[in-house]
């Protein structure tokens, strides 16, 4: 890695970058490591204590599915679209998965909907990987999601009655 190392510009992101967590070492070539050395029922292990009650283990980052700059998956009820689905993720807080959905007038609190997940077969995008689409079914909150937030945030536009 020498040469690598050499040929590298002062500013670039690996020479600027900050390692962090528990492996500290004085021989930076330690880090260096390939995606095939991480074992799939200790990195399974990992993303389930995040999901379940108590203290998780560190959270691992997965790819965000922010490959354009605006997302909307269909919700349906029944047969109908009657919403979308948009800015979906991992909550910590909630330890959950949670999405910002906007949903027709007549779906109350509590409804499960289903919402499409995934690009259409034939999108004919090549910014996001090849998949299959799946349904996944949602249920509809009140917002905000947190009932602290919902019952102990300062007078805003959340506490304010529409």
């Amino acid at each position: 890695m020498k040469d690598y190392r050499d040929w590298l510009g002062a500013d670039s992101y690996e020479a600027a970058v900050s390692i962090g967590d528990s492996y500290v070492s004085d021989d930076i070539s330690d880090n260096y490591v390939n995606p095939f050395e991480w074992k799939r029922e200790n990195v399974l292990k990992v993303i389930a204590s995040g999901l379940e009650p108590g203290t998780p283990y560190k959270w691992i980052d997965f790819p965000q599915p922010n490959y354009a700059s605006s997302s909307a998956n269909k919700v349906i009820h029944g047969d109908k679209m009657v919403g979308i689905s948009m800015f979906n993720g991992f909550s910590y807080n909630a330890r959950c998965f949670l999405s910002l959905g906007v949903v027709a007038p007549q779906i109350k609190v509590g409804d499960v909907l289903t919402m499409k997940w995934g690009e259409p077969e034939r999108t004919g995008k090549t910014s996001t990987e090849a998949h299959k689409q799946t349904d996944i079914k949602v249920r509809v909150s009140e917002t905000p999601y947190a009932k602290d937030a919902r019952e102990n945030y300062a007078d805003s536009w959340r506490t304010k009655a529409v």
